[in-house]
């Protein structure tokens, strides 16, 4: 097992946070001279921290034609910053990096504040379908498939989007497609002569096979927006549609970070897992020095309309505790004799990896730190990713212990042979020198579990994503069985944020600085496929309800096939 803290502390973050202090006001506009500075600033940052920026682009050389092609491109005139965002977002596309992105570029051309078309879109693995609506149009359609709109294939829709935004694979283009399919300003970007006066047209396909076309004027979607603010609001509520998403009741829906429950006649417990930014996340951007740390708790507390305390500490006490809430639901597990687990990943945008290891431990002990898990982590070492962990090259060179160590090189992540126990007492060490707060608790262990129950069973979906990913992969490569839609991730995807801040635009963004590999035998898989994919099919037997991963994963059980 790899003990090392740093390495993973970043790992799989989505977070862009910034102090309000610390954002200088863009110029109105850029001139030429200005814009094309920046584009190079832009280019020469993708090429030394990139783990390898050409091998989507074609090449160096086409990777070098592209980037001339954005020089050439501006006007005698200038550009705006946001012009110039959005043609760089647009460059960064053909990386197929969902970590890499400029953050003013989706707050553009990709953001839309006007209510969406009152339609939910649902994923299977073999395709969309609608799941439920409040569009007199669309009435006794949940279920049918959708086709292609305005008699265009979904297939075209999903290439013109990820021409615009990255994917890594197929859910990715799912997902994208989902949304813009209920946005006027979204199929606009892609089809420039969508009639505004006009219509969409949903080209459906019913369960029973029969090929339907639905047409919703786009005037429905604006006579919302005309409403009162109160009752627009309370209209996107799916629970008032006519035809409301079918919701099992069995299941209470919960807003917390991380929440479990029992199913008594499965003899199972269900652990949601909302999110990879519990407080321990937090925390070890505090311990490690890495990001914004007080900025990014300021922000959790500002999310929650809460204050926050004047002392740092006492404030990571008021956020949610991964660690302290698995432990008591393994010991409640324990103590039930609940043999099995079900870990929900669905939606999980993910966070930071480091903060899902305590879980391996307490759920797995010493079997976790002694497992030789089949995935690397290779980094490549930039000045900009020196600054993100506050060091030297030389004090890199040292935690790495890699002596010849050198700006540009790579870091081929290995495994450790310390053995389990060796490898759990410097993890552990790590958390003490630290003064993490759940690394007392995790001492007393001493290499034994909380509870292991004999068999794990994860649920993901398209938005399992980032450090989501990790948790899901590792908990597979531990012998968990995995049920649902894939993840919209890449298992061999590049990863890990290293921010960056354009000189003369004051343009912000991000740029991975890794590349994972989950799947070492196929490099260029894209597509993590659980044991067990929720199909349209699948879908359909559980009257596509939304919560149908889960009430299959019961079922499996129920049967004996998990």
């Amino acid at each position: 097992m790899r003990s090392s803290v740093l390495l993973k502390t970043i790992s799989g973050i989505l977070l862009c946070v910034f102090s309000a202090a610390g954002q200088e006001k863009s110029p109105a506009r850029l001139t030429q001279a200005q814009a094309t500075k920046d584009i190079k600033a832009f280019i020469h940052l993708l090429e030394l921290s990139h783990p390898d920026p050409y091998i989507n682009m074609g090449g160096m050389v086409e990777f070098h034609r592209k980037a001339r092609g954005l020089v050439m491109g501006v006007p005698a005139e200038g550009l705006t910053a946001s012009e110039l965002g959005e043609r760089l977002g647009a460059f960064l596309t053909g990386l197929r990096d969902g970590h890499a992105m400029i953050y003013s570029a989706s707050k553009g051309k990709w953001m839309d504040p006007a209510i969406w078309l009152l339609v939910e879109i649902g994923v299977a693995t073999d395709g969309l379908f609608v799941s439920g609506s409040d569009i007199p149009q669309l009435g006794g359609a949940r279920g049918y498939r959708l086709r292609g709109v305005n008699g265009r294939p979904i297939e075209d829709i999903m290439i013109k989007g990820c021409g615009e935004i990255a994917c890594e694979n197929q859910y990715r283009m799912y997902t994208l497609v989902t949304a813009t399919v209920r946005s006027f300003k979204f199929m606009k970007n892609l089809f420039p002569d969508l009639d505004p006066e006009g219509a969409i047209t949903y080209n459906l396909e019913s369960p029973d096979g029969k090929r339907v076309d639905r047409s919703i004027p786009w005037e429905v979607m604006r006579e919302v927006n005309r409403l009162p603010e109160q009752v627009a609001v309370q209209r996107m509520n799916p629970e008032r549609w006519r035809e409301k998403p079918v919701r099992w009741p069995e299941m209470e829906r919960s807003d917390e970070m991380f929440y479990y429950r029992f199913f008594e006649k499965q003899r199972t417990a269900y652990f949601r897992v909302a999110t990879i930014m519990g407080r321990e996340a937090y925390e070890t951007a505090l311990r490690e020095k890495t990001d914004n740390a007080e900025e990014m708790i300021r922000s959790y507390y500002r999310g929650k309309k809460q204050e926050m305390p004047t002392d740092t500490e006492q404030a990571l006490k008021g956020i949610p505790s991964f660690v302290e809430t698995s432990e008591s639901l393994l010991r409640e597990m324990q103590k039930e004799g609940m043999t099995r687990l079900i870990v929900d990943l669905r939606g999980n945008g993910g966070g930071y990896t480091s903060s899902v290891f305590p879980f391996f431990y307490q759920m797995y002990g010493d079997a976790f730190y002694g497992h030789r898990f089949q995935n690397e982590f290779i980094t490549r070492i930039s000045q900009p990713y020196l600054d993100k962990y506050h060091a030297t090259l030389e004090q890199m060179r040292a935690r790495l212990h890699e002596p010849g160590l050198e700006l540009g090189d790579y870091y081929f992540e290995g495994e450790e042979t310390l053995g389990a126990e060796a490898a759990r007492k410097k993890a552990i060490s790590e958390y003490l020198d630290k003064h993490y707060s759940f690394a007392a608790s995790l001492q007393a262990l001493d290499g034994k579990p909380v509870y292991t129950p004999k068999r794990v069973v994860v649920l993901c979906d398209p938005g399992t994503f980032s450090a989501a990913f990790h948790m899901m992969a590792y908990l597979k490569d531990m012998g968990a069985a995995v049920v649902g839609v894939p993840s919209s991730q890449s298992p061999n995807a590049f990863m890990e944020s290293t921010e960056f801040k354009l000189p003369e635009s004051g343009l912000r963004g991000s740029i991975s600085n890794s590349v994972q590999i989950f799947i070492p035998k196929d490099p260029k898989a894209n597509v993590f496929h659980p044991d067990f994919e929720v199909t349209y099919s699948i879908f359909k037997k559980y009257d596509f309800d939304e919560e149908t991963p889960l009430r299959y994963a019961l079922d499996l059980i129920a049967t004996g096939k998990l």
